[in-house]
Order: C-alpha cells, then sequence, then structure tokens
C-alpha cells in the first residue's frame, strides 16, 4: 500500500510539455492536418488544451540524444469515438500505426507517429 506523505508544498498541475522537432513548418502542418489548434511564434509550435500547453521547439543539437526523439514515449488524446476519428485520420492519409482495437485498462486505442517520432495515441474509454 502507497503511504502518503503530506508535504509543505504540493505540485499543483502540469502546465506544459517541451519537445524538439527537426522542422517545425512540417509539426505545425502535421498537427494542424490532424486537427488540432496550433499557434505559431518564432520560437515554436505550440497547441493548447485549456490550461496545459503541448510545445515543440527547434531541435537543438542534431549529434546529441535529440536525434532519437520519441522512443518509449507517447502522448495520450481522448477522443469522442476513436473509430470515426480513425476513419479521418486515414482520409487525411497520415498512416495509424495500428487499427483501433481493445485494450486492458478499458481503452480503445490507435496510434499515429508524427514527423519527429512521438506516438499519438488517440483513445476513447470502454465499458469494463
Amino acid at each position: 500500500m502507497l503511504e502518503v506523505v503530506k508535504k509543505r508544498h504540493m505540485i499543483k498541475r502540469i502546465h506544459s510539455t517541451l519537445l524538439q522537432s527537426k522542422d517545425l513548418d512540417e509539426t505545425s502542418a502535421f498537427y494542424q492536418k490532424i486537427g488540432f489548434s496550433v499557434e505559431v511564434s518564432k520560437n515554436g509550435v505550440r497547441l493548447i488544451f485549456g490550461d496545459y500547453r503541448l510545445t515543440f521547439i527547434k531541435e537543438t543539437d542534431k549529434n546529441s540524444a535529440c536525434a532519437k526523439k520519441g522512443i518509449g514515449m507517447s502522448i495520450f488524446f481522448e477522443v469522442d469515438n476513436v473509430d470515426d476519428f480513425y476513419q479521418e485520420i486515414k482520409e487525411k492519409q497520415l498512416n495509424p500505426l495500428n487499427e483501433p482495437a481493445g485494450r486492458p485498462g478499458g481503452k480503445r486505442k490507435f496510434t499515429v507517429q508524427d514527423p519527429d517520432g512521438y506516438n499519438l495515441v488517440f483513445f476513447t474509454k470502454t465499458r469494463l
């Protein structure tokens, strides 16, 4: 059993995630094609979900570990109907890695990989 430890300063929320991209124009176009609202600035590309930001900045060193971005990382997005969304993604020729399938834990999901190799998992909760 996990023990809850009370701290004087509690973490309130996750504000943002910062990822590196080899080509910000390609990243912006990809996420717009999926249907995200994209905010573009000279410093990066930002997707905004309420008070959370998913931000992409220009890759800083192509010879660093950044060249292997996305390995082991998945970003989950809940959608209203995963099967309908899958069809939209296919129609936009974004090449999902798999078809929607039920998984343990009560999610029906599929995955699309962005231009930098980040896995985007789209899911709908299912009944257990």
